[in-house]
């Protein structure tokens, strides 16, 4: 397998880092890729509805950390799928622990909860689930909100990538 070089690749990806291919899940019409923890590429007839999902640990500098995964449990059925795992992320004298549940059903649903717990003082910027939308039928396209407080506003995705998270306090889009 042959990589783009450095440049190209920070340009492209962020990283020197090669891109790592998942494990494809698949419950009903739904599609996704197990990547170390996270899932991508969620499509559901062919279509990709979300880029990823994942439940993330932010040091205070916004950095991310790589969790180390245990007990990693992944159950493929003929038309739905599970999976649960233990995740552990320190550094230094810090450290976190959590659990994840993800099933996907025959219906095309999908769940995803994680808990965590830390296990010393811990800084973080956010620890939670972070969701990425795709380019590709949903930039600039407008949206409605409900917010945790339950107020619904209309709103639209930004063209471009921002930097600032554009909506804050969701409960669903």
């Amino acid at each position: 397998m042959t990589h783009p070089q450095p440049d190209r690749a920070i340009a492209l990806y962020g990283t020197e880092q090669p891109d790592v291919v998942g494990r494809t899940l698949r419950a009903g019409p739904m599609e996704v890729e197990f990547d170390n923890g996270q899932l991508r590429y969620l499509k559901v007839g062919g279509v990709e509805v979300l880029r990823g999902i994942g439940f993330l640990v932010r040091d205070e500098n916004w950095g991310t950390y790589a969790p180390a995964l245990s007990n990693l449990k992944i159950d493929q059925r003929a038309d739905s799928f599970s999976v649960s795992f233990h995740a552990v992320c320190k550094r230094d004298d810090q450290e976190i622990a959590y659990d994840a549940e993800i099933e996907g059903t025959r219906e095309g649903n999908l769940s995803f909860t994680g808990t965590a717990v830390p296990k010393t003082d811990f800084l973080t910027a956010r620890t939670g689930f972070v969701v990425l939308h795709p380019l590709r039928g949903v930039a600039g396209c407008p949206m409605e909100v409900e917010h945790v407080d339950g107020k619904v506003v209309p709103g639209k995705f930004p063209e471009l990538v921002d930097p600032v998270q554009p909506v804050l306090n969701i409960r669903s889009l």
